[in-house]
């Protein structure tokens, strides 16, 4: 894509998640494939890929998976399986099980039972019995996937940014600026750039703390204490698309229970490189626009369905929360 003058745009995106590097690979992969139609630029605040802790695996479901086999180059794709565990010993298939702190099995769900994440990723996005047919990744092993073959700018944190009729330029904190024609905010829960664009869109707090028990003598990081937040796109009236937007825990994060964030983080991916094959048509701003009402409308169901799963889970009041009062608290496991 070029304009008369040979311009081609430039997108940037912040933060270098699952979310961000996603969109990276489905830009290069569906956009730039034949002809470049895009200038991609990636920056990360971290200043490398080991800086920090990445977090707890993470589980994929159907709709999550076929985002990664859409987006990913075909080298990529054949390797996910390195990042995602064989079955469990003995077991023949991918499951949810729930089991005592001896292994003995309790209950099971009922989600259908795959052998492979290409077998789930044939499966449909929400029926009732597939709704729990998850398999488990480990999300530095993914991640690391994923950073093969980007050129990611290490160490820029992202503290706002200007934006006019022509251009956006991103504003870092060591003091540079970036140009570009569209930026996109991939930087988490508590990204500067959504709180600039939307200032009102507040987090909500469960007032509930999440925290870890050891059982036995383990080796183990310091406990570490975190509020459970979410963000609901759909507590703000709909807001003008401009060139800036947001992707992933940067405008709508879920909390952990149902295991839904970086599923709708690499759904948004899929969607935006979709709807930026447009933007030489009709331009950035219906390009954004139909993005956001997608992603809008998608991600706040996800929002509400985990925020009801974990206020269920672990209000003192709930049925699962007398259970977990009385067996986790009192410390009989």
């Amino acid at each position: 894509m070029s304009t008369p003058n040979n311009h081609i745009p430039t997108i940037l995106i912040i933060g270098a998640g699952p979310g961000g590097l996603l969109l990276y690979h489905g830009i290069q992969k569906h956009l730039n494939k034949n002809v470049k139609k895009f200038n991609v630029k990636i920056f990360e605040r971290d200043i490398g890929p080991q800086d920090r802790w990445q977090g707890y695996n993470i589980g994929l479901y159907p709709h999550g998976i076929r985002s990664l086999i859409s987006c990913l180059p075909e080298s990529l794709v054949t390797r996910l399986s390195e990042v995602m565990p064989d079955p469990i010993h003995e077991k023949e298939y991918h499951g949810v099980i729930s089991c005592d702190h001896k292994g003995t099995e309790l209950s099971r769900s009922t989600s259908l039972y795959f052998k492979s994440l290409f077998e789930l990723a044939m499966m449909p996005t929400y029926p009732m019995m597939s709704t729990y047919s998850v398999i488990i990744s480990y999300r530095n092993k993914l991640r690391d996937l994923m950073l093969e073959g980007v050129d990611i700018q290490w160490g820029k944190k992202c503290i706002g940014y200007d934006e006019c009729d022509n251009e956006v330029w991103a504003i870092f904190q060591d003091g540079t600026r970036v140009r570009g024609d569209i930026l996109i905010g991939c930087d988490g829960i508590n990204s500067p750039i959504r709180k600039q664009k939307l200032p009102h869109l507040q987090l909500f707090d469960y007032g509930i703390t999440q925290f870890i028990k050891l059982l036995g003598t383990l080796t183990y990081n310091p406990l570490k204490r975190r509020p459970v937040q979410d963000i609901n796109p759909m507590s703000v009236e709909a807001w003008e698309s401009t060139r800036v937007t947001l992707l992933g825990d940067a405008i709508h994060a879920m909390n952990p229970f149902l295991g839904y964030g970086t599923n709708n983080a690499l759904q948004d991916a899929e969607s935006l490189v979709k709807c930026l094959s447009n933007y030489e048509k009709h331009g950035y701003r219906s390009c954004i626009r139909e993005y956001e009402n997608e992603m809008r409308v998608r991600s706040s169901k996800d929002v509400l369905e985990s925020r009801e799963s974990c206020l269920t889970q672990n209000l003192p009041k709930s049925e699962y929360g007398y259970l977990f009062n009385d067996i986790y608290l009192s410390g009989k496991l």
